[in-house]
């Protein structure tokens, strides 16, 4: 199996029915076990041939979520990634589910999580990625009377 999926075009559509999902991760093999289960689950899992950078291969894709995993030692580079997807309207609200050893040592995270950020602790359970990944889907709870508080 590749392990790279071709940059889907512009204008191609997810398949009926399967959330598009583009998923990064440092170990190849992982990697492949990734993109497995989420297919079995129902998912088009899509995998960046450049893991440097997959901003462009996920705004050409035009996911309904990204699993962004972060390297140990490489926790800038990845700020660099969501802070693109922030600032490009085409990808700003995009849900973001963050996989690391330390979520809440990276710095600039907290407190972001309202913003379609999902942090996921190192080592996890594929049971709770699917979770995490199902809630981030759905999206943050409407905001009470206009944002207001309650």
């Amino acid at each position: 199996m590749a392990l790279s999926s071709p940059a889907p075009a512009a204008s191609s559509p997810p398949a009926p029915g399967r959330p598009r999902v583009v998923v990064t991760n440092h170990d190849p093999a992982f990697l492949e076990l990734l993109q497995l289960l989420l297919r079995e689950e129902g998912y088009e899992a899509l995998v960046p041939p450049k893991l440097d950078d997959p901003y462009p291969f996920v705004k050409a894709a035009r996911p309904a979520a990204v699993v962004l995993d972060v390297p140990f030692r490489q926790e800038t580079a990845t700020l660099g990634v969501l802070d693109k997807l922030r600032l490009d309207p085409a990808t700003a609200r995009l849900p973001v589910v963050v996989c690391s050893t330390a979520p809440r040592e990276l710095g600039g995270l907290d407190g972001r999580e309202g913003e379609g950020l999902y942090l996921l602790a190192k080592p996890f359970d594929l049971d709770r990625l699917l979770a995490v990944l199902a809630t981030a889907l759905r999206g943050p709870p409407p905001s009470r009377g206009g944002g207001r508080p309650a």
